[in-house]
This record gives C-alpha cells, structure tokens and sequence, in this order.
C-alpha cells in the first residue's frame, strides 16, 4: 500500500522524513477532533431525545413517539416536574399516544411531583376516551394528588359525570 500524494515526500526530498511527520501530527489531531465532535454530537442527540419525546406526546404526534421509543427513548422518561410522556398525551386527550405509550410500558399509575397520575391528568381534562382506556389497563382511581384529590373527585370538579361514572363502575 502506498501513501496518498499529499502524505508522501517523494516529490519533493528536501522536505523528507519531516514533513511526513508533521503531516502525520496534523492528521492524528483532526482525528481526535472529528471524534470528539462526533462523540459530543451523539451525547447532545441523547439528551434532546427525551425532551423530543415529551414534546410530541404533548402534541400527539404519535409518529414521532413511534420514531423516538425505536431509538431507544426510555417510555418512563421524566421531565424536572417528574411528568411522564404517558400524563402529557393524557392531559390533552391523545388516546392513540396514551395507548401507544402504554403498550410499550408506560406505567397508568407513575406519579409526577405533585403525585398526579395519568387518570387524574386525563379526568381533570375530561378525556374520557383515555380516561377508560386507562382504567382497562390498570390505572388505580383510588390513588389521590398531592390536593387529596382522586380522578372522580378532578371529574366532579369540571362537571364530567360520565367520567364520574365511568371510573366509579
């Protein structure tokens, strides 16, 4: 195997074994920096993924929840707030997200920092949709937020009786 032109001092012997060895330092050090970048560039990726994700179960965008949980995405993934993807996609009434999101092992009764779960989310918003969905699938409505206050008692508060009376049958 022979050197590349521009590594070589063939062409030109005053230069010789000198500039082979600059050149070679030049070459090791963009090395090191392409890796470096590289490997910084994938830790960034790492961590806008999971923002990525609660982003899009806020949104809906069941394709790009799809998209992110193939990449690795952790389901259980928490926000500062402990706010899971599962009780933003509740929230706001996403029942494709919810279901998506719990099949791949979300869990219905994980608890953000002011302890609300994903039913209490979903009967506050008056998704009742998601607020069965939930319940066939687990979520306890005797479970409280850090007001005391259960999913019937969030259903109540809105004037969402069929909600009342789902989670009660």
């Amino acid at each position: 195997m022979t050197a590349p032109a521009w590594f070589s001092s063939s062409h030109d012997p005053k230069l010789g074994p000198a500039r082979r060895q600059f050149t070679l330092r030049h070459f090791f050090a963009l090395t090191t920096v392409c890796c470096v970048a590289l490997v910084v560039y994938t830790q960034v990726k790492r961590i806008s993924r999971p923002t990525e994700f609660l982003d899009a179960a806020q949104r809906g965008d069941l394709v790009s929840l799809r998209r992110l949980l193939n990449l690795g995405v952790d389901v259980s993934h928490k926000d500062g707030w402990s706010t899971t993807a599962l009780m933003m996609a509740s929230v706001n009434g996403h029942a494709e997200c919810v279901r998506h999101l719990v099949e791949n092992g979300a869990d219905p009764n994980e608890r953000s920092r002011f302890n609300a779960t994903p039913l209490i989310r979903a009967a506050e918003s008056g998704s009742l949709e998601t607020v069965k969905f939930l319940i066939e699938n687990g979520a306890d409505p005797s479970l409280t937020d850090s007001e005391g206050m259960t999913a019937v008692d969030r259903a109540r508060k809105i004037g969402r009786q069929d909600i009342v009376d789902c989670i009660e049958r």
